[in-house]
């Protein structure tokens, strides 16, 4: 299917689909016998003996660049396409040919990897935890606090990754937990891991940052975003409540105008028009942890947070208390 698709990006002329997949072979095949094929375009001849600039001149010519520093039509670069496959030896050989360590995809991506514009080769690597390549990028003075079109760092995609590894990485070259992006969101209140759903990797990451001072804030966000995005499983809640999360705190959410206004939004429209999301703005304001859990269907959660003596005599500021929001889902 892989192959099938790489031949057919290369008939209908779609560079971009073709190199990005082209470097995504090794994820698709990971857990299978099946080898990453790198000669697809027939010609290529080299003499050259060094390791190094014989692969770059193949993934050159494979890719259908002529400068290590050229951008695409689709606004990506060579070493953005090879932040994607978190080659070491590519990566550090297109940096000795002066290409910039801050480079960016100009466009957001939402073809086969999913990324916001702005998007720098360093939060490509995090995202698809590519360790060896975040380390190479950040000996080379990759930026770990440089945003992407909404302010979004690579510790903030570390963070909802749940990619303690990166994070660890990135904070060793001075990337920032506190910075906050457009949404006035921190890496801090992603520690819930609400893009990834490995409890896992979430517990441990927020053990990771659990070692550093956390404001109560940014607990109590964390909690909420987790159940809110992620459905936060109960060790996740468990490990958050040990951190400091109130159990009975009201809602705490990034304070963005963006944000408020997509809640108001969603709530206003709930009565004639019901999601699970509109239903959670609509009941959010006042609503504590066990409220949210229910709203959202994370009944993991919720069974943890009543185990761990959560309050079930609260009403919301809809006066609505956690049993009445049960029955009102059921």
């Amino acid at each position: 299917m892989v192959q099938q698709k790489l031949l057919l990006y290369l008939r209908q002329g779609d560079l971009h689909n073709y190199r990005v997949l082209l470097n995504l072979q090794h994820l698709h095949f990971r857990g299978f016998s099946v080898e990453s094929i790198d000669d697809w375009v027939p010609g290529f001849v080299s003499t050259d003996t060094d390791p190094s600039s014989f692969f770059l001149q193949k993934f050159m010519y494979q890719h259908g660049f002529r400068s290590p520093v050229e951008r695409d039509k689709a606004g990506w670069t060579p070493l953005c396409y090879a932040a994607v496959s978190g080659t070491p030896l590519l990566l550090v050989a297109l940096l000795q040919q002066r290409a910039n360590p801050n480079d960016c995809i100009r466009h957001a991506s939402q073809q086969q990897v999913q990324m916001s514009a702005g998007a720098s080769a360093l939060i490509i690597c995090v995202c698809l935890n590519h360790l060896d390549a975040i380390q190479i990028l950040l000996e080379h003075r990759a930026n770990p606090n440089r945003g992407d079109a909404t302010g979004t760092t690579a510790v903030h995609y570390s963070c909802s990754c749940a990619n303690a590894d990166a994070l660890r990485l990135l904070h060793a070259a001075r990337g920032s937990t506190v910075l906050q992006n457009a949404f006035k969101i921190t890496p801090t209140m992603l520690m819930g891991g609400v893009g990834n759903n490995n409890a896992e990797l979430q517990v441990r990451l927020i053990e990771e940052l659990s070692v550093r001072s956390l404001t109560l804030s940014e607990v109590n966000t964390a909690l909420h975003l987790s159940i809110l995005f992620g459905g936060a499983s109960g060790a996740v809640v468990v490990t958050l409540l040990e951190a400091g999360a109130d159990i009975n705190g009201p809602t705490c959410l990034p304070k963005s105008a963006l944000f408020q206004t997509l809640m108001a939004y969603m709530s206003f429209r709930h009565p004639w028009r019901q999601t699970a999301f509109s239903r959670y703005a609509y009941h959010r304001r006042g609503a504590t942890p066990l409220m949210c859990s229910i709203i959202c269907g994370a009944y993991e959660a919720a069974a943890v947070l009543i185990a761990s003596g959560a309050r079930l005599d609260l009403r919301n500021g809809r006066g609505c208390s956690a049993k009445e929001l049960a029955a009102e889902m059921s």
